[in-house]
């Protein structure tokens, strides 16, 4: 699953994977044609990174070893 944040202000922001029954990952990028050669940040459950005003992120969630879930997935700028 992809998805499209774009920040209105500078600031770092959290995305968090909860509710979820496979082993799935987090991985937050700026191409979603590159894979992570634009990774900003990635994790198992939560990734943080710095976000600028008007730039685009994508967030991808990603399922390890063909499992499939339904999740929670949120987002929080400080």
């Amino acid at each position: 699953m992809t998805g499209l944040f774009q920040a209105t202000t500078d600031s770092q922001v959290t995305v968090s994977l909860d509710n979820m029954r496979a082993d799935l990952d987090i991985f937050v990028v700026s191409d979603v044609g590159s894979g992570c050669a634009n990774c900003a940040a990635f994790g198992n459950t939560s990734a943080t990174f710095s976000a600028q005003a008007r730039e685009r992120w994508y967030p991808v969630v990603d399922v390890f070893s063909g499992g499939v879930s339904d999740f929670d997935l949120t987002m929080n700028c400080n």
